[in-house]
């Protein structure tokens, strides 16, 4: 899921201050690299607010392609299959084993998604390990006691969408116009301090 961060009115603010077009494209690439560091910070920070997902589960999936020469724009982009719902604080933690025992004495799965709120009851489905030694969340198709089918939940991508994507554009329409002229006002002053110039 890519979202596309741009940097606008730089021919306003080139002919504010007068500035040479090498040094308008230094400043606008790197006002548009410090949107899109900041739009990551607040992308992790919303994610981890809202949702129960461990950071090594989460930073691997979001990525920043940052501007590069006479770019205007960076990308930040989420990927990644949804997560096993076991990976959400799944309890019981292990298989139990609860043949004979009737279905509603049995001792229920349940997870926690979102950090505020309660644990919420998987009906159904209990936490079995394969073969290969992977523990899941599952739960059987039909009444015989296979095929059974591992449950999953929303992945970094949807989390993205839901709850970063509002965040970004908040972000860029706040502070976005402040850092593009910050970035301008402050190369524009180097520059005059390297030729010799003082204000």
């Amino acid at each position: 899921m890519p979202l596309t961060l741009r940097v606008e009115g730089a021919e306003e603010m080139k002919r504010r201050i007068r500035a040479t077009p090498k040094i308008i494209v230094n400043a606008r690439r790197s006002a548009v690299n410090k949107i899109a560091s900041q739009a990551m910070t607040q992308t992790k920070k919303v994610i981890r607010e809202t949702y129960n997902v461990k950071s090594k589960d989460l930073t691997p999936f979001l990525k920043i392609q940052r501007a590069k020469g006479s770019q205007t724009y960076a990308v930040l982009e989420a990927s990644g299959r949804p997560i096993p719902l076991y990976k959400f604080g799944a309890r019981p933690v292990m298989p139990i084993e609860q043949k004979g025992v009737p279905v509603r004495g049995r001792k229920p799965v349940t997870v926690k998604v979102k950090r505020k709120g309660a644990r919420k009851i998987v009906r159904g489905a209990f936490v079995a390990r394969m073969r290969s030694g992977h523990v899941g969340i599952f739960k059987r198709i039909g009444t015989s006691s296979i095929p059974i089918e591992e449950k999953f939940s929303l992945g970094i991508k949807r989390m993205f969408e839901i709850r970063a994507i509002p965040v970004i554009k908040r972000l860029v329409r706040e502070k976005g116009g402040a850092i593009v002229k910050h970035e301008l006002e402050w190369a524009t002053q180097r520059e005059f301090q390297r030729r010799g110039f003082s204000e």
